[in-house]
């Protein structure tokens, strides 16, 4: 258990340097970001997958809310895609 919150919270840091702001909203102060995996962590393959810091992008509170419960996403030439649900 420590491992893994050692490993999130390297992944957030690397995650907020890569990531100036939140990529919808624009905000910049990490106290106002949450770091968010691309591919989720239930679905990971490997222990270091999810915390790779490619695997990640950073978000306001609500968006990334709105981002692991799949109601956005973003195609592959980074376009926001709203769900049909």
């Amino acid at each position: 258990m420590v491992s893994q919150w050692v490993g999130q919270l390297q992944f957030q840091n690397e995650i907020m340097q890569l990531e100036g702001a939140c990529l919808i909203k624009g905000v910049s102060s990490p106290a106002f970001r949450h770091a968010s995996h691309i591919k989720p962590w239930r679905t990971r393959n490997t222990t270091e997958e999810p915390l790779g810091s490619y695997n990640g992008l950073t978000f306001t509170p609500h968006i990334d809310q709105l981002f692991d419960q799949d109601y956005i996403s973003f195609d592959f030439s980074g376009v926001l895609v709203l769900s049909d649900g």
